[in-house]
């Protein structure tokens, strides 16, 4: 997938591929290299390639659609948590609201608020801990976002 972002074509490839495998101490099949090479050139014409791109974060269709279309500030909230936070317990704290876009404006407390709220309601986040004394409230992600710890 690498050597494909560097080719035109899949003959072209299917060559740079042959020639990596052949300096392997055991090298693949032909047949290997050929499979591997359609598999790879199939993700570079979908522009699925993704290796060497630099991070991205993924949102299944149902998701962008459902949360954007009900509660665009929950899919805003969504898309930076889901940047920050892959599958590890994280915070959603009031004091977020300052850096929340537009960039320079911030949100209210109280619009963070009702984000979070939708995103806990409708199942995308779970309260693992609740706040405590001196402890912020503590969430995961669910399955329904797929990456529950």
């Amino acid at each position: 997938m690498v050597l494909s972002k560097s080719c035109e074509t899949e003959d072209q490839l299917h060559r740079l591929a042959i020639a990596q495998n052949a300096e392997f101490p055991q090298p693949l099949e032909d047949w290997e290299v050929r499979k591997l090479t359609r598999s790879a050139w199939s993700y570079e014409e979908r522009g699925l390639n993704f290796i060497g791109a630099g991070h991205f974060v993924p949102f299944r269709h149902a998701e962008i659609d459902e949360v954007m279309g009900e509660n665009p500030d929950a899919f805003i909230l969504l898309t930076k948590l889901s940047r920050s936070h892959w599958a590890r317990p994280f915070v959603v704290a009031n004091a977020m609201a300052e850096v929340m876009p537009p960039t320079g404006k911030g949100w209210t407390v109280k619009r963070l608020a009702a984000a979070r709220g939708y995103l806990e309601r409708n199942g995308y986040i779970q309260v693992i801990r609740n706040a405590g004394r001196g402890s912020p409230t503590l969430y995961r992600w669910t399955t329904r976002k797929g990456s529950q710890i």
